[in-house]
């Protein structure tokens, strides 16, 4: 019914579509301290601040201040004009 090089393109395909949402499920979950925070967004120190005073989420760990991709992300959504 279908030529294998059909199937062996749908499969590469599918392949590639369930990575991708592999990949994007691992991010969201990815914790950052302050400065991975800043390198990753390209932020600055006064940026962060300035999200800190604006509610971005943050929770602490022993002396580390850690964020949740996942909540900085959302963070931006609702505070972007």
């Amino acid at each position: 019914m279908f030529n294998q090089v059909f199937l062996d393109d749908f499969k590469r395909e599918i392949k590639d579509v369930v990575s991708e949402a592999i990949d994007d499920k691992l991010q969201e979950d990815k914790v950052y301290n302050k400065n991975e925070l800043m390198r990753h967004f390209q932020i600055g120190q006064s940026t962060l601040l300035e999200m800190h005073k604006k509610g971005l989420k943050c929770m602490k760990a022993g002396r580390q201040i850690l964020y949740v991709h996942s909540d900085v992300i959302q963070f931006i959504k609702d505070n972007s004009k």
